[in-house]
């Protein structure tokens, strides 16, 4: 993971964003305000909480079965009367929507998983570990997609979710290449941008 700081600029005095690269649909998801939180097995830096930070989509393409599975379990979670804090019907209603396309069902214009971009911004929140969100009610044991096994011994990796505070959709997605970790958004900001309805 990236530990480096953002560099001032010594023209403006201002700092840079941060990016963090997030796979689809998650990233998606986090900037239509419909995913309040990212969960990773390490902690956010304290330099790093409160920061603008620009959610970068990676250029890995879900496939439409993993749209599908992941579609199903979200279903399941719902009618558990849970979920960890997706904004379930908007969220299914985007996933469907991408799914179709993936299947060649369904063409109404652009992907709605844009890939290898930034789609907007996000301000970082205070992470939290996955148990003390669950002793707050709000997430559940078994949520899914806030899940991961230890490659090697099968058992659960602690984690931590990262509130999404206050995201913005920009218009257009802006091409850049991603990285591990926090890096520099290397490209200005647009100065117009859609609130998220989440």
């Amino acid at each position: 993971m990236a530990t480096a700081h953002a560099k001032t600029d010594r023209r403006t005095g201002a700092r840079p964003p941060l990016a963090l690269t997030v796979h689809q649909p998650w990233a998606t998801l986090i900037v239509a305000g419909l995913k309040p939180y990212e969960w990773r097995t390490w902690e956010a830096p304290a330099w790093a909480q409160g920061q603008c930070v620009v959610i970068h989509a990676s250029r890995i393409d879900p496939k439409a079965y993993a749209l599908d599975s992941m579609i199903i379990q979200i279903e399941c979670d719902l009618d558990a009367h849970g979920g960890e804090g997706l904004v379930v019907e908007p969220a299914l209603r985007l996933l469907r929507d991408a799914a179709a396309v993936r299947h060649g069902k369904l063409h109404h214009g652009r992907d709605p998983l844009p890939r290898g971009a930034g789609l907007g911004t996000v301000t970082l929140g205070v992470p939290a570990s996955k148990f003390a969100l669950r002793s707050q009610g709000k997430v559940r044991a078994a949520d899914h997609h806030c899940q991961v096994r230890d490659r090697k011994t099968g058992r659960p990796r602690a984690l931590y979710g990262w509130p999404m505070r206050s995201p913005t959709r920009w218009d257009v997605p802006v091409p850049a290449r991603g990285a591990q970790g926090f890096w520099t958004w290397p490209h200005e900001v647009p100065a117009e941008t859609e609130m998220a309805d989440g």
